[in-house]
């Protein structure tokens, strides 16, 4: 099979600019630092999961809760409304099977 000129140099240049898009792919992937990275850079500690556990515990000792909600009228009101869930049978052996009772219609 000859390919024309034509076929050829759209060839040429598909595979020009698969090259180039890999390279700049590439590259931008590859300079960014990882969370890993930075979390180890900002702490000063080696160990990455201590890091990442002091990252974490930080974020949490933020969290403040007010606990003037529990005396809130509103929330003294609340009543529980759960219910006993009586265990019942489960259901037939072949759940498939005709119903006693009941003719089959062919």
């Amino acid at each position: 099979m000859k390919l024309t000129k034509t076929t050829t140099i759209l060839l040429l240049i598909l595979g020009a600019v698969a090259v180039v898009s890999g390279v700049v792919i590439y590259n931008a992937t590859s300079s960014v630092p990882s969370d890993e990275e930075i979390l180890t850079e900002e702490v000063g500690m080696s160990n990455v999961d201590e890091a990442l556990f002091m990252n974490l515990a930080s974020q949490i000792d933020a969290i403040r809760f007010d606990e003037a909600f529990f005396s809130d009228p509103r929330f003294l009101t609340l009543v529980d409304i759960r219910v006993v869930v009586v265990p019942e049978q489960v259901g037939r052996k072949d759940p498939f099977a005709n119903l006693s009772g009941i003719v089959p219609t062919q």
